[in-house]
């Protein structure tokens, strides 16, 4: 069984970044309590770029990552 990994970049207005980081994480563990598919579900906060944050989500396989969209 092959697994699904995504990566996204979320760009965001840096004076909302504590808001929508906070609404990812919420989503995050939604997801992983709510969605057995769901492996893996890490925000990545650059350092150097307040505009952006980083997603990593790793799913069982295809339909697991239909389920979850």
């Amino acid at each position: 069984m092959t697994k699904l990994a995504l990566i996204a970049t979320v760009e965001v207005a840096p004076e909302k970044r504590d808001q929508v980081l906070s609404q990812l994480a919420a989503h995050g563990a939604r997801s992983l309590r709510d969605e057995p598919g769901t492996l893996h579900f890490d925000i990545l906060v650059p350092r150097e770029d307040a505009s952006k944050l980083l997603i990593y989500e790793v799913y069982q396989d295809d339909a697991a990552f239909e389920a979850h969209r």
